[in-house]
C-alpha cells in the first residue's frame, strides 16, 4: 500500500462485543480507502478476536491484523504497530472506543496545513470517570506549547495517547511506548513527543475521538493500582521533564500538574477522610515519599491554597490533617442561581450568580488584611495555622483568577462545549466582615460560533454552570427557562425538564416551517434571517452501530464462527 496518510494502530486484548463499533467507526471513514490503514494488533487475546481480525483483514486491503504473544499491557502492541506503520501519520485508537467520520481526513489536513508534527483531536468521554477538560478544547490552536500561560497548559490537560503523530517524530527520536505491565506509559510516550515537537496543533470545532468507559468498568485504567508500581510510573513521567528541562521555574510548573493530578487529588474523598483503608494508609506513605523525593518548595509555591494546605500537611507527615481536610471538602459545591435570560441580536444571554460552599452548606470564606485576601479553613485547619504560616492561606491573586463557564452537554453524543462568563463580581462580604467566593456574571451563548466557532449541532443540549476558585471546582445544572428563537434554518428552544432544569433544543427545519415547541412560545421581536449554516453530517453513532452490527453477523469460517458464537 503506498501514498498512505494516515496509520490508525489499534492495540487488542480480549475486547469481546466492544471491538464491533471501534471497526466500524475505522472502516467508515471518509478518507479514501487507499490513503489510510488500520493496523490492529491483537496481544494474545483468548476469546476469538485475533482470528476474527484475521477473517476480516482478507476482506478489506487496508486492514491488517497482526498476532503477538501476550504482552500484559497496551505498549508492545502499539509498538508493534508503530513499526509496520506506512503512514506519514499516526493515530492511535483502544479496542473498545470509537472515532468520528471525517476525525483522519480533518487531523491530517490539520497537520499539513500547520506543519504540526502532534495534533490533538477533541476528544469525548462517555461514562462514569471519563472526564475529558473542557477548556483544551475552547478552540482551534494552530501553534500550541507546554509554555502557554496558566496553572495548566492545556497539552498537559489529557495526556492519553490518541493523538495524531507525524510517524518521522518518533522514528528520528525513538519514541516509544515502554513495555510490560507500566502505568503512565502513555504519559512517557506523550511527553517525549511533545517535547521533541516543532510544533503542535489543537482540533476542538470537531468531536474527534469517542472515549468509552466499558459497562462492566474493565478498562485496565480502571483497575485499583498497585501503589508502588503506580508512582514508579510517576518517576518515570518526572524522569522524562528532567531530561528535556533544566532545574528552575520551567521544570517547576511542569511538575505542577503531577502533584496536583497524581499525588494531592488523590488523597480527597471518603475514604480518605475516614482515614481506616489499609490501602489509604500504604497510599499515603508512597505519596509522602515521593513528595519529599521530587517535589520541592518552588513547586508548593505554585500551587493554588487548597492544595498549598495540604502539601503543608503531608510534608509535615500529618495524616490527621490531611483526612480532617479530606472529610471537609467532601461533595463540595455551591449555590447557584439564574437571574435572567433573554435574547440578543445574535446570542441567548444568561446573567448567573453563585456562591461555593461546603457540603454543609457552610460558604467558603476568607478574611481580608489590608489588600490581602486570606483563606479561613474550617476547623480543626484552621486552629493548626502559626502565625508564620500565613502565606500558605494566602489566595489573593487566586480569589482574582476565579472562573465561570457555561457548559453545554449533548445528550446524544456527549460532546461538550464551554462558554467563559464575563464577570461582573467575584466575592461578596457576609455581615460578620468575611469574604465568600460569590461570582457574579453574564454569558452569551453565541448561536453561530458557540461550538469552537462553529453553530451549536442539532439535538438537546443540557446547561450547567462551573465555577473554579482556588483549587476548588463545582458543577451544577442550571435551571429556569426563556422563550425559543429560530435563526435561518435552525430553532433553538430553551425549556426546563421534568426535574426543573434548563436545556436547549437545537433542531434543523425548512424555512417558513413550523415545528411543533416543546412549551408554548414566549413573545420575542424577529431576528433578521441571516443565509443557513453549511449543514452538519449527524446521526453518526447510528450509522456505526450499523456497521458494527453488520461485522458481528458476518459469515465467518466455521472454527472461528464457533469461538465466536458465546461472544458476538
Amino acid at each position: 500500500m503506498s501514498g498512505v496518510k494516515v496509520s490508525v494502530v489499534v492495540p487488542v486484548y480480549n475486547p469481546g462485543r466492544y471491538i464491533h463499533e471501534c471497526v466500524a467507526s475505522i472502516l467508515s471513514q471518509s478518507l479514501p480507502k487507499d490513503e489510510y490503514e488500520a493496523i490492529f494488533v491483537d496481544d494474545g487475546s483468548t476469546d476469538g478476536t485475533g482470528e476474527w481480525l484475521d477473517a476480516l483483514a482478507l476482506e478489506h486491503a487496508n486492514l491488517h491484523s497482526i498476532r503477538i504473544p501476550n504482552s500484559g499491557w497496551p505498549g508492545r502492541p502499539r509498538n508493534v504497530g508503530i513499526d509496520a506503520a506506512k503512514g506519514k501519520y499516526i493515530y492511535f485508537v483502544d479496542n473498545d472506543d470509537w472515532i468520528a467520520e471525517e476525525v483522519l481526513e480533518r487531523l491530517y489536513n490539520r497537520a499539513e496545513k500547520n506543519g504540526a508534527d502532534v495534533v490533538v483531536g477533541k476528544i469525548v468521554g462517555h461514562g462514569k470517570g471519563k472526564y475529558v477538560p473542557r477548556h483544551q478544547f475552547r478552540r482551534n490552536v494552530d501553534s500550541a506549547t507546554l509554555d502557554d500561560p496558566g496553572a495548566d497548559p492545556p497539552l498537559l490537560g489529557l495526556l492519553s495517547p490518541h493523538k495524531l503523530y507525524r510517524k518521522a517524530l518518533l522514528d528520528e527520536h525513538h519514541i516509544r511506548f515502554p513495555e510490560g505491565r507500566r502505568r503512565l506509559e502513555d504519559h512517557v510516550f506523550v511527553m517525549k513527543a511533545f517535547f521533541k515537537a516543532q510544533r503542535m496543533s489543537i482540533l476542538a470545532d470537531y468531536p474527534c475521538y469517542h472515549w468509552m468507559r466499558r459497562e462492566d468498568a474493565s478498562n485496565a485504567s480502571f483497575a485499583r493500582a498497585d501503589t508502588v508500581v503506580y508512582y514508579r510510573a510517576v518517576r518515570d513521567v518526572l524522569d522524562v521533564i528532567d531530561e528535556n528541562t533544566d532545574p528552575g521555574p520551567r521544570r517547576d510548573r511542569l511538575y505542577l500538574h503531577w502533584y496536583r493530578a497524581n499525588l494531592l487529588q488523590r488523597m480527597t474523598g471518603p475514604a480518605w477522610a475516614a482515614g481506616e483503608d489499609p490501602h489509604v494508609r500504604a497510599t499515603y506513605a508512597a505519596i509522602r515519599e515521593l513528595a519529599l523525593e521530587r517535589f520541592g518548595p518552588g513547586v508548593a509555591r505554585l500551587l493554588e491554597c487548597r492544595w498549598r494546605l495540604l502539601s503543608r500537611s503531608l510534608q509535615a507527615d500529618r495524616f490527621d490533617l490531611v483526612s480532617a481536610q479530606a472529610a471537609s471538602e467532601h461533595r463540595f459545591t455551591m449555590e447557584l442561581k439564574l437571574d435572567s435570560a433573554e435574547w440578543t441580536e445574535s446570542s441567548w444571554r444568561l446573567a448567573v450568580s453563585a456562591t461555593l460552599m461546603y457540603a454543609d452548606g457552610t460558604p467558603l470564606t476568607f478574611v481580608a488584611r489590608g489588600e490581602r485576601l486570606f483563606w479561613q479553613p474550617p476547623e480543626p485547619l484552621a486552629g493548626d495555622q502559626a502565625e508564620d504560616d500565613q502565606a500558605i492561606l494566602d489566595a489573593t491573586s487566586e480569589v482574582e483568577a476565579t472562573t465561570m463557564s457555561l457548559v453545554l452537554h449533548d445528550r446524544e453524543s456527549f460532546v461538550e462545549y464551554d462558554i467563559p462568563a464575563k464577570l461582573q463580581a467575584v466575592t461578596a462580604q457576609t455581615p460578620d466582615g468575611t469574604i465568600t467566593i460569590s461570582p457574579r456574571g453574564e454569558i452569551d451563548i453565541e448561536l453561530a460560533t458557540v461550538a469552537a466557532g462553529f453553530p451549536l449541532p442539532a439535538g438537546v443540549w443540557d446547561l450547567f454552570l462551573e465555577v473554579r476558585s482556588c483549587g476548588w471546582s463545582s458543577v451544577r445544572r442550571l435551571s429556569q427557562v426563556g422563550g425559543p428563537r429560530e435563526r435561518g434554518g435552525r430553532r433553538v428552544e430553551p425549556h426546563t425538564t421534568q426535574f426543573g432544569n434548563l436545556s436547549l433544543k437545537v433542531s434543523d427545519f425548512e424555512v417558513g416551517s413550523r415545528p411543533p415547541p416543546l412549551q408554548p412560545a414566549l413573545p420575542q421581536p424577529a431576528l433578521p434571517q441571516p443565509a443557513p449554516p453549511p449543514p452538519r453530517r449527524r446521526g453518526r453513532s447510528a450509522r456505526i452501530k450499523a456497521v458494527a452490527r453488520r461485522l458481528a453477523r458476518r459469515v465467518l469460517p466455521a472454527a472461528v464462527a464457533r469461538r465466536l458464537r458465546r461472544l458476538f
